[in-house]
């Protein structure tokens, strides 16, 4: 399996909110290492989607 490059959290975050849903943390390089996105789900659950960067 092929780790996500940071460029397709930034494909995720703009699909995720084109079907409305509720993005709490845009696209963000973390200071560990990681592109991050947080999201959260229909049921309220708070996920995360991130690259290594």
């Amino acid at each position: 399996m092929q780790r996500p490059e940071p460029a397709e959290v930034d494909d995720c975050a703009a699909a995720l909110a084109a079907k409305g849903v509720k993005i709490i943390a845009p696209p963000t390089d973390q200071s560990w290492g990681y592109r991050t996105l947080f999201f959260r789900d229909p049921d309220g659950n708070v996920l995360e989607i991130y690259a290594d960067i």
